[in-house]
């Protein structure tokens, strides 16, 4: 646990903090992740470290619904996002248009990231913008389509902080926006989960990838070995 209060030390001192907090929350997510605790042997299952991860995640952010990589999978195969959590055959009535939000800073995000994700860090303060942005990415011909938004980042300790701030943006009556019907969640297990169950990614120029930038040395022995990359 000693290296994991050390993690994040690259980053802004909120980060370290915040992250900090969310490193001592794994020590009392322990017991509640007992039952969980076999070995894996195959890859696209997340490891121990993981599972305590996205429960620690959870425990911090109540209000923050998560959404797990296998659904945002189907998500994709289908071109918009389902009423149904679970994926399966949807009419059109039950499709919802698929935003995809990436949570973190440009040097990460260049090495990959979802197909189609648009950038918006998670210090961001102005609330007004983070909706903006999410508005001015929608085709003018899907803004009529009830909006489902994914939030990820390497794991989703910092997708949940720009989530929790984009529901309180639409929440406030002082923020311009027409996401009132969104459903925003965040993808637990991140990019990293994402990416070591070999899901699609591309990098800056959109050519397909299937590395991820490991973001540091602690929580990068959360991403495949193979996979990780720190520069183009």
């Amino acid at each position: 646990m000693y290296l994991l209060r050390k993690m994040f030390s690259s980053e802004s001192t909120e980060e370290q903090e915040g992250d900090g907090a969310a490193a001592a929350d794994m020590e009392g997510n322990k017991d509640s992740s007992k039952e969980s605790q076999g070995t894996d042997t195959h890859h696209t299952s997340p490891s121990m470290a993981m599972r305590v991860m996205i429960a620690s995640f959870r425990k911090k952010f109540p209000t923050v619904k998560g959404v797990n990589t296998e659904v945002v999978q189907k998500w994709f195969q289908q071109g918009a996002a389902s009423k149904k959590l679970q994926g399966g055959q949807t009419g059109d009535a039950d499709k919802r248009k698929l935003v995809i939000v990436d949570a973190r800073p440009e040097n990460e995000y260049i090495i990959s990231h979802l197909p189609g994700a648009i950038r918006i860090e998670f210090t961001t303060e102005d609330k007004n913008y983070i909706v903006r942005e999410i508005q001015d990415s929608i085709k003018d011909e899907e803004k009529r389509l009830p909006k489902t938004i994914i939030m990820y980042c390497s794991l989703g300790y910092r997708s949940s902080i720009l989530a929790d701030k984009l529901q309180k943006a639409i929440e406030s009556k002082g923020a311009e926006n027409d996401l009132s019907d969104a459903e925003i969640y965040n993808m637990e297990g991140g990019i990293f989960k994402w990416a070591n169950e070999g899901a699609p990614m591309v990098d800056v120029s959109g050519t397909p990838t299937k590395s991820a930038h490991p973001f540091n040395v602690v929580f990068g022995k959360l991403l495949d070995h193979s996979l990780r990359k720190d520069k183009l």
